[in-house]
């Protein structure tokens, strides 16, 4: 893929994030006051500063870049050696070139679903039932005709399913295994627990990544009944301002417009 289009489907992705910064009510005030020199905001000083420093989708050239290199190679943070762990090994400065880390998650997935189909194979070789005779194809006439003539004929075709499902298991497994002599040899002679490795790097990556990436949606989730009380309340709060006219029996039927109702619902799905 070029640039052009791996950078047309960043700008795609781009909206606004959440990050909790640790700054004092001075810091505060002289980061609003450096962006007003600029004629920028607090948040677009930052875009900027970032966009450069990680040679992000947006940058302000290869000069700027190279200074802010510089700068966070001079900083503290910069002498204190990585360590070694999963978390590094996907996501540090020298990343593994052949598997990200959502590789694993993917790996096991693929081992769990040929799995199942291995054992629902084995179970339909044991008990076939009749079903076999209602699985049709039908030809150039559009006339329906039986896939199978005999019962051994449908039970050898699911034998060679079950091979097929047994190799993309070992398949797999082989995957999986390369995967993890690599990070052995990463690691050298430094022990470690697999799954703990793996545990404290998911950690980081729903925490780091996968959280900020989908906050809208994580936060939906956390306040959706909360979330539904308002929305109700608003458009009751509404419809109580819409034309109404009396029924039988003295109710009053209260009527709102779709669009208020559709413009309340983007305002709780913006914020």
């Amino acid at each position: 893929m070029s640039y052009g289009k791996i950078q047309e489907k960043e700008i795609s992705t781009i909206k606004s994030r959440t990050y909790k910064l640790n700054l004092s009510d001075a810091d505060v005030i002289r980061l609003a006051e450096k962006a007003l020199n600029y004629n920028m905001t607090a948040s677009e000083l930052l875009e900027n500063f970032i966009g450069d420093l990680v040679y992000g989708t947006y940058s302000n050239g290869s000069d700027e870049r190279e200074y802010i290199s510089m700068w966070a190679e001079r900083c503290w943070f910069a002498y204190e050696s990585a360590e070694r762990n999963m978390t590094n090994f996907f996501f540090g400065c020298d990343p593994d070139p052949f598997y990200e880390f959502i590789d694993i998650e993917k790996i096991q997935e693929n081992i769990n679903k040929w799995k199942m189909e291995v054992e629902r194979d084995k179970e339909e070789i044991k008990n076939p039932g009749d079903k076999w005779k209602d699985i049709v194809r039908y030809n150039s006439k559009k006339e329906a005709v039986p896939v199978y003539s005999c019962i051994e004929e449908y039970v050898e075709e699911i034998k060679e399913d079950l091979e097929l499902n047994l190799e993309q298991i070992k398949a797999e497994e082989e995957q999986l295994e390369t995967l993890k002599k690599r990070f052995a040899d990463y690691m050298g002679d430094k022990l470690y627990s697999w799954d703990e490795q793996f545990a404290e790097c998911e950690r980081w990556y729903k925490e780091n990544i996968e959280n900020v990436i989908d906050e809208q949606e994580l936060f939906l989730k956390e306040n959706v009944t909360e979330i539904r009380k308002k929305i109700i309340r608003e458009i009751n709060e509404c419809a109580k301002t819409g034309d109404s006219h009396v029924n039988k029996g003295d109710k009053v039927n209260c009527y709102i417009k779709l669009s208020d109702v559709e413009n309340i619902i983007k305002k709780y799905m913006e914020n």
